[in-house]
Formats: structure tokens, C-alpha cells, sequence
């Protein structure tokens, strides 16, 4: 599977496309935001100098004393001549906190292509299998419109798997989402980790509980041993040594690969390949952590309760 994603990620990631069209439809770029970090300015001003003819961008704040409006304000009067506007207050009647945020402007776009920029971080929530998307709102209203996939937390797997199922494409784009991370450590990390477990687990449970925890490094490197030993009478101490050793070699590699380019310094290498095999080891960690509680999802400052099929609601017991 690693080889399958390093080939790709060198045949497919930041590749350059063709010429543009003469005519180039317009976006309509929605950033739903809440609070802010050190890189919060930094991550709103690439939006207002993006190297596209014809756009708009609208954020979303739920509370009008949220910190957030003054950063977008004050980018508002520096870039006054981008098409961009706040909007402030959200629908208030939806389970995931990021569509209850997004649909007020989602009802204000004026362009067909919708792109919902995650604000990440600011969100205090990652996006559990995507991180930015773009689908065409006369389409997704066909099939309810924003507002439907309110009831999921993983909204934009639903919303892409009812476009793909009504035989639409998916299509990904050849450069990954850069993310400017501040604060982040490995409490933050692991509860992130088990929340996109727990997701998977009531989305998809049989891939998640079992298939999932099969396809991971020391587990493989088990059951390859085990086979080498009883066929060969290989060392399973030996396997699993050069296993883990090449799994991390590939590992590194395709991390590189979509960071744009090989690092090699030595230092450096070395402190990804710690990093790497610490994470190798917190899998467990995140596996035991989320099948103890499965149905339940700690996301900003709720609790949700989630069913098999991934529709949630909100935990008022420990909101």
C-alpha cells in the first residue's frame, strides 16, 4: 500500500496542468472561522491573494465577539478591492458546528462552485477526510442542498459519497493543502486521531474495526514474520526488523513527497524517523482509546453521540 501511494504521490502530486481555459468559472470560497492562532493572519491573507480572476471569499463567525472578526475585518480594509465579506451568526440549528457556521454564507454564495476552505486549528476540529473541497451547489441541491449533511460530522464524506453514487466523479486536486500548525502536541494529536477513529468506526465498521488495525506496520510485520518463520525458518526477530525499517524508509519518503521535495540532512531524517516510529507505537494507543467509548465524540466544546451510519447528536449530558 505504501508503494502504491509513493508511485502515485510522484506521478501525481504537484504536477502542473494544462493551460487554463479562456474562461474560468467563478468560486465562491466559504471559511467558516473561530477564534484565533499565531499563523490565523497569515492563512486568511493567501485567500485574499490568490492568483484567480473571479472570486469571492465569505467568512462565517458564529459570535460577533469572537476574536476572529477583528483579524477579518482589519484584512477587509487592507485588500479592499477582493470581493470578500463577513457574515456573523450561524443557523443555530444544526448538529456539526462547522456546517451550522458555513450554512448562513453557503445561502449567500453567488457563484455556482462552492469551495469550503477549512479554518483547521481555528476550529478547534480538523476535517475527519478532507481537508478543503469544492463541489458545484446547483448539484448538491438536488439532493437537499448544505444543510442535509448538517446531522453528520463527517459531512463531506456523505455529501462526496451521495455525489459519487449518483454517478458523479471525485477528483483530486495535484497539490496537497499546505496547513500552518500552531500549538499542536501529542494529547492534541492522539484525541484528534481517536475522534477520526470513532467516526469510522459507526461510518464504516466492519473496514475500521477489523481491516483497518490489519493493514498497520507492526501488525503486517507480524503475520510476514509469522509466514517467513513457518515456510523458511526465517528469524522473525530479523522481519520484523527490516519491516519496520522499510516501512519507515517509505513512510519518510512519502511525507517528503508531498511536502514538496527530499530534505537531507541527517539530523533531520533522524528526528522524522524517531517521530515516525513513535507514532508507529501510539496506533495502539488511539485503537484501545477510541473502541472503549465508540459512540462518542468530544469535538470543541460539545459532546456528540453518535449511531452506526454516522448520524449524531448532540450529548447534553456533557455539553
Amino acid at each position: 500500500m505504501l508503494l502504491f501511494c509513493l508511485v502515485f504521490s510522484l506521478r501525481k502530486l504537484h504536477r502542473k496542468t494544462p493551460e487554463p481555459p479562456e474562461y474560468l468559472p467563478g468560486v465562491s470560497i466559504i471559511k467558516p472561522l473561530l477564534g484565533v492562532d499565531p499563523f490565523l493572519q497569515e492563512n486568511i491573507i493567501s485567500h485574499f491573494e490568490l492568483c484567480y480572476p473571479n472570486f469571492e471569499i465569505i467568512f462565517c463567525v458564529e459570535d460577533p465577539n469572537d476574536p476572529a472578526v477583528e483579524v477579518v475585518q482589519l484584512l477587509l480594509h487592507k485588500y479592499p478591492n477582493v470581493d470578500a465579506k463577513l457574515i456573523i451568526g450561524g443557523n443555530g440549528n444544526v448538529v456539526n458546528p462547522l456546517v451550522n457556521n458555513a450554512l448562513p454564507a453557503y445561502d449567500a454564495a453567488k457563484y455556482d462552485l462552492i469551495w469550503i476552505a477549512m479554518a483547521l486549528n481555528q476550529m478547534e476540529m480538523l476535517c475527519f477526510t478532507g481537508m478543503s473541497y469544492i463541489f458545484k451547489k446547483p448539484i448538491l441541491d438536488r439532493f437537499g442542498g448544505f444543510a442535509r449533511y448538517g446531522k453528520f460530522l463527517a459531512e463531506d464524506y456523505f455529501l462526496s459519497k451521495d455525489l459519487f453514487e449518483n454517478g458523479y466523479k471525485i477528483k483530486m486536486s495535484n497539490y496537497p493543502a499546505q496547513q500552518n500548525i500552531a500549538g499542536t502536541n501529542v494529547t492534541k494529536y492522539i484525541s484528534r486521531m481517536v475522534r477520526w477513529l470513532r467516526l469510522r468506526l459507526n461510518m464504516l465498521t466492519i473496514v475500521a474495526a477489523f481491516f483497518e488495525p490489519m493493514i498497520e506496520c507492526v501488525n503486517l510485520g507480524f503475520l510476514l514474520a509469522l509466514s517467513l518463520r513457518y515456510l523458511f525458518g526465517v528469524s522473525m526477530l530479523t522481519t520484523m526488523a527490516v519491516h519496520i525499517s522499510l516501512w519507515m524508509v517509505l513512510d519518510y519518503l512519502l511525507l517528503r513527497c508531498t511536502q514538496v521535495g527530499l530534505v537531507y540532512f541527517c539530523h533531520i531524517i533522524l528526528r522524522d524517523m524517531i517521530f515516525l516510529f513513535y507514532i508507529l507505537v501510539l496506533t495502539y494507543v488511539i485503537y484501545a482509546k477510541a473502541v472503549l467509548h465508540p459512540r462518542t465524540v468530544k469535538w470543541g466544546a460539545h459532546t456528540y453521540h453518535l449511531s452506526l451510519g454516522g448520524h449524531t447528536e448532540t450529548n447534553l449530558c456533557y455539553r
